[in-house]
């Protein structure tokens, strides 16, 4: 069950009102994810004590078990031998984590020491880990599967200090690394692979927008891995990128509709068309705090705060369809979570 605190009957209330904001402006209603597409798997970044931990569980809430890690080979060449072993308590930090397109493994971004993190890939069920990135930067962005699930795509920083971020791939059969921009500062983007898995879409901020509200302007931009030529797909796209459609169409956004006044800011999840005249769709709005498209860009998982002070966050997951639609909520899943995604059978 979610754990619920201090104040459980006004959060209880506000929960309600924050499902209520998310359904908000949507298109036609659905029950959730169809046949062929159901809510099935969750993996989650949550805490057990004072440690981050890595968490599956059905979409209901059930047959909940945490991955402990009890360390991992590294075929990687060049990585640093000397960090601290991976083990629970040696990780200071975890997330973001993403599944397979099977549904048969975990890439966690995990952090063992100062200005220091990696992408590690495990079995669903805590066995098989392994390290899958270089391990002396940091990655600051998702990390997003191949469609075969075979590479892995992530930003990295390439200098001290979470500086330098650029895109990376590492192909999971030869272990081979492979940078694919220079200078495209991606710290704090997105990565996306597109359909046929030759190309990256990364997405990255390039300034601000003052009216209506203050709000990030997006570039989104697709570079292939063979001749690592990139080419710009939209620019100054009002709102913050948080999934690419891997047909490079359209893109999903959050846009400030409010601006902080003591409460959390209200939000708008956005399907922004990026080429043609297709109409933009709202498909969540409310204060949201972050969302990210399934594998087959189907389904939206969007996280929301169900307590709209600015004191204290509690956090509620949901699925919509990534056409528009009601959300389906998703038990079970903590509300400090860090870092969340849904396998879809």
């Amino acid at each position: 069950m979610m754990r619920v605190t201090s104040g459980s009957r006004r959060r209880l209330a506000a929960l309600g009102a924050a499902l209520a904001l998310a359904a908000a402006g949507c298109g036609t209603e659905t029950a959730g994810p169809e046949p062929g597409g159901t809510a099935s798997l969750v993996a989650f970044v949550g805490q057990e004590g004072n440690q981050p931990a890595l968490y599956v569980q059905a979409a209901d809430g059930t047959q909940r078990r945490r991955i402990h890690f009890d360390g991992a080979e590294d075929p990687i060449p060049g990585n640093f031998t000397d960090l601290p072993r991976l083990e629970d308590a040696n990780i200071r930090a975890l997330g973001p984590v993403s599944w397979s397109p099977d549904g048969k493994r975990l890439a966690v971004v995990v952090t063992l020491a100062y200005d220091q993190s990696e992408v590690v890939v495990v079995n669903a069920d805590g066995t098989g880990a392994r390290v899958a990135s270089p391990n002396t930067q940091i990655i600051l962005t998702n990390v997003d599967w191949s469609p075969d699930g075979r590479k892995l795509a992530y930003g990295m920083s390439t200098i001290p200090e979470a500086g330098g971020v650029d895109v990376f791939v590492t192909d999971l059969e030869t272990n081979r690394v492979q940078r694919l921009t220079q200078g495209a500062n991606v710290g704090g983007g997105h990565v996306r692979f597109d359909a046929a898995g030759l190309g990256v879409f990364y997405a990255k901020s390039v300034g601000e927008r003052e009216t209506p509200v203050r709000d990030r302007l997006s570039r989104i931009a697709r570079v292939e891995l063979g001749s690592l030529d990139a080419r710009t797909v939209a620019d100054s796209v009002p709102g913050t990128v948080e999934g690419i459609a891997r047909t490079g169409a359209w893109a999903m956004l959050l846009r400030n509709e409010t601006a902080g006044s003591g409460q959390d800011e209200v939000r708008q999840l956005v399907r922004e068309p990026l080429a043609g005249t297709a109409p933009s769709i709202l498909l969540a709005r409310g204060y949201l705090v972050f969302a990210r498209l399934s594998a087959d860009d189907r389904w939206a998982l969007v996280v929301s705060d169900a307590d709209p002070s600015s004191a204290q966050t509690v956090q509620v997951s949901s699925v919509i369809p990534a056409q528009g639609g009601q959300p389906q909520r998703l038990e079970g899943v903590d509300e400090d979570v860090v870092s969340v995604d849904v396998f879809y059978r």
